[in-house]
């Protein structure tokens, strides 16, 4: 963690691009893997091809006219919620119809869009998400050291995305320049969100930010392997997962934007497949939280039904 701050401290942009172009698709291949082998955290065998469907719509938006509408994510991001707690095939499909339909009104406001469009699949999904995992791991296994590692997350996070000191000695190339094109609208509503005055330092403290946010979360992903075991996986399927990754780091090594549009439907893909895993582990910090607060007493151990699947949510 430490690592990926001071690196992100010292070569932010950069960082941030070796990282999603390297680390990334390898993260995409082995999440949805090991989401699905544990059923996607829904309800339903097939409800991750919503999701997947979804986020094809998603692509269309983005690199064709063809698609006006830009409610992909919310749409996912609603239905995802009911597709991990009801079991009803109708009320899911439905609720991906009314979804779809509130999308349409709320896009059209700045707030809304910019949130949905913009930030939940990057910087919520890498960041947020990530420190809840983190949380969710450590009020799970009642360790000190994990409320220790979220608290200097934290810290990494918000003091380099806070911090904006004189940044007028480091300078991109212009290699880094046009590769960070397609990440300007990030880059641009993360610095209006953050105060101060924009100019080139806060610029470059959104890079730090975006360098840790997204270095991390890949690492912290490769580096609980154990307590996760997404590498638990069939040989056959390693070697697909293998090759696909080459293939992925030779576009990127050709050309980063080849590689970032050949990759963008795995990676807005493996974010919505997450969705219900990530409202599942935010319910259980939700009610974590209250039973610490002793506004709630702890529910009894229930006996296990039979046939019923009994995953737990891992840390992340």
């Amino acid at each position: 963690m430490l690592g990926s701050a001071a690196l992100a401290w010292v070569l932010p942009f950069e960082v941030f691009l070796v990282a999603y172009a390297v680390l990334g698709p390898l993260h995409y291949l082995t999440q949805i893997s090991w989401l699905h082998d544990r059923g996607f955290f829904t309800t339903g065998r097939f409800d991750w091809i919503p999701l997947a469907l979804l986020a094809g719509v998603a692509c269309l938006a983005v690199y064709t006219t063809k698609v006006p509408w830009s409610g992909a994510t919310l749409t996912a991001a609603g239905a995802a919620v009911m597709m991990a707690w009801v079991p009803s095939r109708v009320v899911k499909l439905a609720s991906v119809l009314v979804f779809a339909v509130i999308a349409v009104p709320l896009q059209s406001s700045a707030i809304v869009a910019t949130f949905f469009v913009v930030l939940l699949t990057t910087v919520v999904h890498v960041y947020v998400f990530t420190g809840i995992f983190i949380l969710a791991g450590s009020m799970k296994g009642r360790s000190r050291s994990g409320f220790r590692s979220f608290g200097v997350y934290l810290a990494c996070g918000v003091g380099l995305l806070l911090a904006h000191p004189p940044a007028a000695d480091y300078q991109i190339g212009p290699t880094t320049k046009a590769n960070l094109q397609s990440f300007l609208t990030v880059i641009g509503a993360m610095t209006t969100l953050t105060p101060g005055k924009v100019d080139w330092d806060k610029v470059v403290a959104v890079g730090r930010f975006l360098a840790f946010a997204y270095t991390y979360h890949y690492l912290n992903w490769f580096s609980k392997t154990g307590i996760i075991g997404w590498h638990g996986m069939s040989r056959r399927r390693m070697a697909v997962i293998g090759v696909v990754y080459a293939i992925s780091l030779g576009l990127y090594a050709y050309d980063y934007s080849i590689g970032l549009t050949a990759l963008f439907f795995l990676s807005i893909t493996h974010v919505f497949l997450e969705f219900p895993l990530d409202a599942r582990t935010i319910v259980d910090v939700a009610r974590g939280l209250v039973r610490h607060r002793g506004l709630a007493p702890p529910s009894p151990k229930a006996r296990p039904r039979v046939g019923r699947r009994q995953e737990r949510v891992p840390a992340h």
